[in-house]
């Protein structure tokens, strides 16, 4: 109890108001752990393509699996998990298709690749 509270509380008993009672503080939870994963988005094709991925942080509370940035901050894509389910798979899942969205509709601004034959 600081001055100023200790001011209040004297305050309060002079005037015939009932004192405030303390307010308890709310016991924090932990924060979850952020875990990783890297999510393939193009396959390699040919000895000079390696492809593509990109990096997926999750974390898993009260079985419930959310997607989120590297500090932790949700992105708001969160699923029920089941007691057979994998973590990792779902977050992978999750992040492929939120990268999708983003890229445009599905697969249509895909790479295309031509064999160099020279058939047309």
């Amino acid at each position: 109890m600081g001055w100023l509270d200790a001011l209040e509380r004297r305050a309060r008993e002079a005037t015939g108001i009932a004192p405030i009672a303390p307010v308890r503080a709310t016991p924090t939870r932990a924060k979850p752990e952020v875990k990783s994963i890297w999510v393939q988005t193009a396959a390699p094709i040919g000895p000079g393509d390696p492809g593509a991925a990109e990096p997926a942080f999750y974390f898993v509370s009260d079985g419930v699996l959310d997607l989120c940035d590297e500090q932790g901050k949700p992105s708001g894509k969160s699923v029920a998990l089941g007691s057979n389910d994998d973590p990792r798979r779902i977050a992978g899942r999750l992040k492929l298709e939120a990268w999708q969205k983003e890229q445009g509709t599905g697969n249509f601004n895909r790479r295309f690749h031509y064999s160099h034959s020279g058939i047309v």
